[in-house]
């Protein structure tokens, strides 16, 4: 085989908008790039809403749990993000010095939608940071649009639940009522009964026509370890209310 057909190495793109974010989906993405034998690209975006937030007059910070409001200013968080980027590339470096793994790193400007390369590999894998919180833990969320194709998604979800120990919640939706049936019969033949009886993965599903009452709502009631989607999926729906709603890091993977 010449280099020109050899398959090009993993890439995990890990990226969020705080040092916090990201730190929730640092173990995850060396685990897989150690597993896959990839690189990891990571990034930290310095999102402009926030910045063009910070560079108003009436300003202020509002800290969860409440307390008194302070000023910000445009300098005061500019420079949040770079001390942010700078914990953020320190842990992957760190990371990489254990797990041998190449990496690299950079601070951008723009929204966590950037993160999302132009053209998504079949060996492309994005992990986007949502810090959880404390003491919570729960499944991984997988949220398939029966309309899409979906075997790279359920191949993924299977070894990344299988990394994090923990069970997978299918969440099926399409406008499509027969579509919808004929994907939940497909993962229940092909996954359930096949696949996750050799890899001790237990995996559910839920499905219906609506995505904010199949997914949003089933989310918002319990606890994800983390959210896997398709590309296709990404571009279709809220990054941010997703995230949100999900409080934890969010893979996309190639459709």
């Amino acid at each position: 085989m010449s280099q020109k057909d050899q398959p090009r190495q993993w890439r995990i793109i890990v990226g969020a908008t705080s040092f916090a974010d990201a730190n929730s989906a640092i173990a995850l993405a060396v685990g897989l790039a150690s597993e896959l034998d990839g690189e990891i690209n990571a990034c930290l975006i310095e999102d402009e809403a926030v910045l063009a937030y910070a560079a108003l007059p009436f300003a202020r910070t509002i800290f969860p749990g409440g307390g008194k409001a302070e000023p910000v200013t445009l300098q005061a968080m500019q420079s949040a993000f770079r001390r942010d980027a700078e914990g953020f590339r320190k842990a992957i470096e760190n990371a990489a010095s254990l797990g041998a793994f190449r990496w690299t790193f950079q601070q951008k400007r723009g929204e966590l939608r950037s993160l999302l390369p132009t053209a998504l590999g079949e060996r492309d894998i994005v992990v986007i940071g949502r810090q959880r919180l404390h003491g919570r833990a729960g499944d991984l969320y997988v949220l398939d649009d029966a309309s899409q194709p979906a075997e790279r998604l359920y191949a993924m979800a299977l070894r990344t639940a299988d990394r994090l120990k923990v069970p997978i919640n299918v969440l099926i939706w399409g406008k499509d009522a027969a579509a919808v049936d004929a994907r939940q019969t497909w993962v229940e033949q092909t996954w359930v009964e096949q696949t996750c009886s050799n890899s001790g993965v237990p995996i559910q599903s839920v499905c219906g026509t609506a995505f904010d009452r199949t997914v949003l709502d089933a989310i918002a009631k319990n606890s994800p370890a983390a959210m896997m989607l398709s590309r296709s999926v990404a571009d279709q729906i809220d990054l941010e209310q997703l995230l949100d709603i999900g409080r934890c890091p969010v893979l996309v993977v190639a459709d």
